[in-house]
């Protein structure tokens, strides 16, 4: 039985509106280990010169600047407002009405983790705010420079996204000129490679050195969706080998599910279904983007660049999908759609 385009677009509409109001009032409710950087947050804002990461003075400031430091309720609202205004960049009103079995699910998952991840205190209300520019941005190669210089300023404030700047253009250009798969995974390999070289001339560490010393540091922390590679002190191909290990552990979160816990695999379903959209955009051949949302393509090699380099960096499965939550609407835009000629409104 087919769903009716206008029951859809309500549905969406609803789940959209929940998710604003729980933004209000969920804070209070989360456990201890998804608020944590909110309290990093909160004692930057009270105290500017706090021993904190900079990276949490820097997101205070910001706070401050928009007069939400004392408005913790309004400051998960704007997070949260931000992802709404991404969702619509993404999929507009029309497309909600032809969306498949897939988007209405995808929806409510991300709404729930925005409500955790954005509802809050956050660092994630600049990465949102990206994915909702990069989604604004026009179609054109004006608009293609925007998308690099929107992060390279996120670089600021999260210095490794300036190489996800770079890698997305690399992607991009290969996407447009649809290359093979395989020349894809050669200049992945290769880009490994050099960063190898570059890691150890620059930061006197391997491929994984900053993973290691992140979770070094969180080490009295308990964390126990931890991602190590098998190889995490290797050298040269063996180092580019265990980081493509990580990357498929990205892709396909299989430690989440083997845990056996509910959270867990839902986590785990919800990230896979991200990349399964990703990967099935990089890999389409065919010419037909009325089945697709326009801003597909753009968002796909975003998407890729990101967790490409989140396999250098990314600690622990907790904080990966803190970083995906504000791009959450990126991989809306990637939702498959029924032709117009099946949509009943």
């Amino acid at each position: 039985m087919r769903t009716d385009g206008t029951t859809v677009q309500l549905t969406a509409l609803l789940c959209l509106g929940g998710t604003l109001l729980a933004s209000l009032f969920a804070r209070p409710h989360l456990p201890s280990q998804f608020v944590r950087d909110d309290g990093h947050i909160r004692r930057a804002i009270l105290d500017p010169h706090t021993t904190d990461a900079a990276s949490f003075r820097t997101i205070a400031q910001l706070y401050r600047t928009l007069g939400l430091a004392e408005a913790a309720p309004l400051a998960a609202l704007l997070g949260v407002g931000v992802f709404v205004v991404a969702v619509f960049a993404a999929i507009g009103w029309q497309d909600l009405g032809r969306l498949t079995w897939v988007g209405p699910l995808l929806l409510a998952g991300a709404c729930g983790v925005a409500v955790v991840y954005l509802g809050q205190f956050s660092k994630e209300l600049v990465t949102v705010s990206v994915a909702a520019i990069v989604l604004l941005l026009p179609r054109t190669l004006l608009g293609e420079a925007g998308v690099v210089l929107v992060c390279l300023l996120h670089g600021l404030l999260r210095p490794y996204w300036v190489l996800i700047a770079l890698l997305y253009m690399v992607v991009r250009l290969l996407r447009h000129h649809r290359a093979h798969p395989l020349l894809l995974v050669a200049a992945l390999v290769a880009g490994y490679a050099a960063l190898g070289i570059a890691f150890s001339l620059v930061l006197g560490g391997g491929l994984e050195s900053q993973r290691e010393w992140m979770n070094a540091e969180r080490a009295g922390t308990a964390v126990d969706t931890l991602i190590v590679g098998p190889f995490p002190e290797a050298t040269g191909m063996l180092a580019v080998l265990s980081v493509l290990t990580v990357l498929g552990m990205l892709l396909l979160p299989l430690p989440l599910l083997a845990s056996g816990e509910v959270e867990h695999i839902a986590a785990a379903v919800l990230i896979a279904t991200v990349w399964v959209l990703v990967l099935r955009e990089m890999l389409r051949r065919d010419q037909a983007p009325a089945l697709s949302t326009p801003n597909a393509p753009r968002a796909a090699c975003l998407l890729l660049a990101v967790v490409t380099v989140q396999a250098l960096f990314e600690p622990d499965y907790g904080s990966y999908l803190k970083h995906l939550a504000g791009l959450m609407p990126l991989a809306l835009a990637l939702v498959p759609l029924r032709p117009v000629a099946e949509v009943r409104s």
